[in-house]
């Protein structure tokens, strides 16, 4: 029985009638006014898992493995329960050892420069923009403080392409 019906409070038709013509907001709500569940508890951690396994994993791959029919709002909702928001990879480049080596030694040579020895070195501020099929639209699922986790990276292209440098003042 619903709260909203008038056999729950048992009141006499005179009465109630007037009280089932009140405006919307005012009506005694049900608690059944909203849709049934379709997917179980043991579907909805079978969402996160899925998202979890393969970060790169869409809502419509995700919703065509699950056996009932639910729309994508649903598949946010449980990972959003989980903590998981759909953000872009970090591009990260393909560096070998040895030039991970060569970064570490630069990066030691200049570590006990001061600020007069930085004021020497020139930075500018230059823009690539590049011709070429690249896509960019890709996402990942993941938890805040995971952008450099290796699942949620994405190496970036190095080799050489058509493009334009631009140097900003």
């Amino acid at each position: 029985m619903c709260f909203g019906e008038r056999k729950f409070y048992n009141l006499r038709t005179s009465v109630w009638n007037p009280l089932s013509r009140l405006p919307h907001k005012t009506r005694l709500l049900c608690r059944r006014n909203h849709p049934k569940r379709k997917t179980t508890r043991r579907g909805d951690r079978g969402i996160v898992r899925q998202s979890l396994v393969d970060a790169t994993v869409t809502r419509s791959t995700i919703r065509a493995g699950v056996s009932v029919a639910i729309v994508p709002q649903t598949i946010s909702r449980h990972l959003a329960e989980a903590n998981l928001k759909s953000k872009r990879p970090f591009r990260a480049l393909p560096l070998t050892p040895e030039h991970l080596q060569l970064r570490l030694q630069w990066f030691q040579a200049r570590s006990m420069w001061n600020v007069t020895d930085w004021q020497n070195v020139v930075f500018r501020d230059e823009s690539r923009f590049v011709w070429g099929i690249e896509n960019t639209r890709v996402w990942v699922w993941r938890r805040s403080g995971e952008r450099y986790n290796s699942p949620h990276s994405v190496l970036r292209h190095t080799a050489r392409t058509a493009g334009v440098m631009v140097w900003g003042p």
